[in-house]
């Protein structure tokens, strides 16, 4: 008898190889039953997993590693299945904090910057970002912690300055609010591990038949994302999602056109497709713990954060 899998997401551009995996049939061709749930935030995601209504999740890939520990979040030891792509995220401002002109600041003269919840690497990324500047912000910027569903419209309410985020929401705001994109994540952290589905660990053992398969489904659906010419696809299944109900007509279909436009406008997140054990490099491992530890601000310097990311990450080949 069938038993299904309930796998979460955000209905980010890093969820894209589970809604092709569905739609493909992929998971059917393994003989896996997922339902893939959108969520609203981070918050959502790790309080259901917490809550055993939701079996794994498509996370930041820090995330697992904060669950795992129980660092700002409650306890949830999980288990990777697959490295599912490298992130780009963008750091977006409004126009008056972006003029080249100034340095870069709100209108309390401290950034506000909205980020994707706690696990977001958003907090490593723009202070880096900051410390590039010709002068240099010595105030860390006010992260307001927002869902998904949430970042698009306090930008464009103007309540905060910018913020710090994965696609369609970039692309959105430049749409919907002026929003101007003023550096990627790929420009301060080239090839930075990004979205990763994994499961609660509990579940994993109970379920031992279920992590192979998932991964041979998702490495489809990575391979799919990562054909240009499956753009439109790949944009219309993210556009589709619960998050971005509100998003007009007219500014799907001006994402949609911008999927055809050439490789210059090709999806922003880079689909890995790795064949062996999920793993990271030294670099991806350090990238993963400076986010983690720019998540717990002042939290417990104790924890053995580099000791987890070994213990769930093997080491890249």
């Amino acid at each position: 008898m069938k038993s299904t899998i309930r796998i979460g997401h955000l209905g980010l551009l890093d969820s894209a190889p589970l809604l092709a995996a569905r739609a493909g049939g992929y998971f059917a061709s393994e003989g896996l039953d997922v339902e893939l749930s959108c969520e609203l935030g981070v918050a959502a995601l790790s309080g259901r997993l917490s809550d055993r209504k939701l079996d794994g999740a498509c996370l930041p890939a820090q995330m697992p590693v904060l669950l795992s520990l129980g660092a700002g979040v409650a306890r949830v030891p999980m288990t990777p299945v697959l490295l599912t792509s490298t992130q780009d995220l963008a750091i977006v401002l409004n126009t008056k904090a972006a003029a080249p002109e100034k340095n870069p600041r709100g209108s309390s003269g401290v950034l506000k910057i909205g980020v994707l919840g706690h696990s977001s690497p958003a907090c490593h990324l723009v202070r880096r970002w900051l410390q590039t500047q010709p002068a240099p912000n010595k105030e860390d910027p006010v992260y307001v912690s927002l869902a998904a569903s949430q970042l698009l419209h306090f930008f464009e309410e103007g309540l905060i300055d910018g913020f710090c985020g994965l696609d369609p929401l970039p692309a959105l705001a430049g749409l919907s609010a002026d929003g101007v994109i003023v550096r990627s994540s790929a420009a301060i952290a080239p090839s930075h591990p990004g979205g990763v589905v994994a499961l609660r660990t509990e579940f994993a053992k109970d379920r031992p038949d279920v992590p192979e398969p998932l991964a041979r489904a998702l490495r489809r659906g990575i391979e799919f994302c990562a054909d240009p010419a499956n753009n439109e696809t790949v944009w219309s299944l993210v556009l589709a999602q619960n998050a971005f109900s509100l998003a007009s007509e007219e500014h799907r279909a001006s994402l949609l056109a911008q999927s055809l436009a050439g490789p210059s406008a090709r999806t922003s997140i880079r689909f890995e497709n790795p064949r062996g054990p999920i793993g990271v490099d030294a670099q991806g491992a350090r990238f993963i713990e400076h986010a983690c530890r720019a998540s717990l601000g002042a939290g417990d310097r104790t924890l053995d954060i580099a000791g987890e990311i070994d213990r769930l990450y093997l080491k890249a080949a």
